[in-house]
C-alpha cells in the first residue's frame, strides 16, 4: 500500500538525518555490507529456488549469475570502494592555480546524497538489486529498495539479510507492492534524493518527469537492446547468435539483440539456419537441468513477442 512506502521513506530519512549511518567511517560501513552479504549466502539454496519459481530462470542461470554472480558483483562492489581515494585533488591548470599574486587549489572530496530509491527490474532482480544497493550504502546513503511486482521474492530477502546483520533501522527497507502507487511515490516525495531505476524507456521517461520538480538524482538503465550486425564474411555466426539469445533468459535481458542485420545476399541463408537453431532448443521446465529455454515472466510478455513485427512484417515461425 502507498502508506507503507511513505513510513518507508520516512524511515530512510530518519536514519540519515538523525541515525549515525552517513557519520560512520567507511571501513565500518564496509563491514556492516559485507556482513550482510554474509547473510544473503547463507540464504543461497533459498534464493536459487526462489528466483527459477518466480522469474522462470534456468537452474544454472540462477545458481552462476542470479544469486552467486549477484552476490560476487556486490562483493566487488566493497573492494572497489575500498580502494577509492577520500579526496582527490582538483585537476586545474596552473594559471588558474596562481592567479592575483596568490596560489589557490581545491580538493574533491565525497559525501553521501541522502535517501536513495532503488528499484530493479524482473529479469535478473537480486543482481539488479544489489547492484543499486550496495554502492548506496557504502556511499552512507539510506535505501528504499522497490522490487518488481513480477519478482519480489527473491528481492525482499535483502531486507532480512540486512536486519540479521545489524545495520540500523532505516537504513535498509525492502518493500514490494501489485502495482505501481507505491514507485510513483518514491519518484515524487521531496524526502528521496535519487532513484535509481532498471527497465522500460517508457517508465524511465515517466521517472525523469516525477523526478523534475524535487530536483532529484536520476540513474536509469533503460532498454539497452540493439542490433546484431553481421559484416560480410561473418554471417555464418548469425544462427548460433541468434540461439544464444534464445537460451539466455529466453530473450529477456538488456543485452540481447532484438534484430540482426545481415547482407542482403545471406538473409535466406541465416534465416534458415535459425530457424532450425532454435527450433532444435530444447523448451520445458526451468528446474530441468536439460531445458534450454524456460518460460517468459508473464503472459502479457508472451503476448507481445507473438505480436507481428512493425512494419506489416510478421515474425517468421520456426520449424518444429
Amino acid at each position: 500500500m502507498p502508506a507503507d512506502f511513505e513510513r518507508a521513506v520516512h524511515a530512510a530519512r530518519r536514519a540519515f538525518d538523525r541515525g549515525g549511518w552517513p557519520a560512520t567511517p567507511a571501513d565500518e560501513r564496509a563491514a556492516a555490507v559485507l556482513r550482510f552479504l554474509d547473510a544473503l549466502e547463507a540464504r543461497r539454496e533459498l534464493l536459487e529456488d526462489t528466483v527459477v519459481a518466480e522469474t522462470g530462470a534456468l537452474v544454472g542461470s540462477a545458481r552462476t549469475l542470479h544469486v552467486s554472480g549477484a552476490i560476487a558483483q556486490a562483493r566487488d562492489a566493497v573492494r572497489l570502494h575500498a580502494a577509492m581515494p577520500a579526496e582527490e585533488p582538483n585537476p586545474v591548470p596552473l594559471d588558474a592555480l596562481v592567479t592575483g599574486g596568490r596560489v589557490a587549489a581545491s580538493v574533491l572530496t565525497w559525501e553521501p546524497l541522502g535517501v536513495v530509491a532503488a528499484i530493479p527490474a524482473y529479469n535478473v532482480p537480486l543482481f539488479l538489486a544489489l547492484w543499486k544497493v550496495v554502492p548506496a550504502l557504502l556511499a552512507g546513503n539510506t535505501v528504499v529498495l522497490r522490487p518488481s511486482p513480477l519478482a519480489p521474492l527473491a528481492v525482499l530477502a535483502v531486507g532480512d539479510a540486512a536486519h540479521e546483520a545489524g545495520l540500523p533501522p532505516g537504513v535498509v527497507n525492502a518493500l514490494a507492492e501489485a502495482g505501481s502507487a507505491g514507485a510513483e511515490l518514491l519518484t515524487t516525495m521531496p524526502q528521496v534524493d535519487a532513484v535509481s531505476f532498471t527497465g522500460s524507456a517508457a517508465v524511465g521517461a515517466a521517472i525523469t518527469a516525477q523526478a523534475a520538480p524535487t530536483h532529484k538524482r536520476v540513474m536509469l538503465e533503460l532498454g539497452g537492446k540493439s542490433a546484431a550486425i553481421y559484416l560480410p564474411g561473418a554471417a555464418d555466426r548469425a544462427a548460433a547468435g541468434i540461439s544464444i539469445v534464445m537460451r539466455a533468459m529466453a530473450g529477456q535481458g538488456c543485452a540481447l539483440q532484438t534484430r540482426v542485420l545481415v547482407p542482403e545476399d545471406e538473409k535466406k541463408r541465416v534465416l534458415d539456419e535459425a530457424a532450425d537453431a532454435v527450433s532444435a532448443l530444447r523448451l520445458g521446465d526451468p528446474r530441468d537441468p536439460s531445458t534450454e529455454v524456460g518460460p517468459l515472466i508473464s503472459a502479457a510478455q508472451v503476448a507481445r513477442c507473438a505480436e507481428p513485427r512493425r512494419g506489416g512484417a510478421r515474425a517468421r515461425r520456426t520449424r518444429r
